[in-house]
């Protein structure tokens, strides 16, 4: 299923041009920060979204003024194309960062994060919940998790 899936969204998030990244993307999740009252979560904190496709959720972050970001994901183009749409948006690679790696081991520091991102992606995965134990290892005490979760297999 993994690999269907890596396949799929790979050729699906990549075929967004620019103007249609920024009006059907990065708006949607520019809005889903608004409506669910995120910005408190996300201002001045770390974030990392596991399974972060081309970035638009973590942008939207960034663009809420958030301190650190750091988006994993393990397709390949879908990683290019979120560092292309940094490059485009000017946007610091110093608070911002997009790698290729696994939702199960991010390698990233034991409490570090104080907001955690999964947005429609561990429904697609062999192991569920070794991946929300890699979320549980990465996140502060008393830090904040959203997630999204629909349908079963995707």
């Amino acid at each position: 299923m993994e690999k269907v899936h890596k396949s799929l969204f790979q050729t699906l998030w990549t075929n967004y041009n620019f103007k249609q990244y920024i009006r059907e993307r990065l708006k949607r999740y520019l809005i889903r920060i608004k409506i669910n009252n995120l910005k408190k979560f996300i201002t001045n904190k770390k974030v990392i979204d596991f399974g972060c496709g081309h970035g638009n959720f973590l942008v939207a972050c960034y663009l809420n003024n958030a301190k650190y970001c750091v988006g994993i994901d393990y397709g390949r183009q879908s990683i290019a194309y979120a560092n292309k749409i940094l490059k485009i948006l000017q946007l610091d690679k110093k608070k911002i960062k997009f790698e290729v790696g696994s939702v199960y081991k991010s390698y990233k520091k034991k409490n570090f994060f104080d907001f955690a991102i999964q947005n429609g992606v561990f429904h697609h995965l062999e192991n569920e919940i070794e991946a929300y134990k890699e979320v549980h290892r990465v996140l502060k005490k008393n830090a904040f998790f959203f997630c999204i979760q629909t349908g079963v297999g995707g």
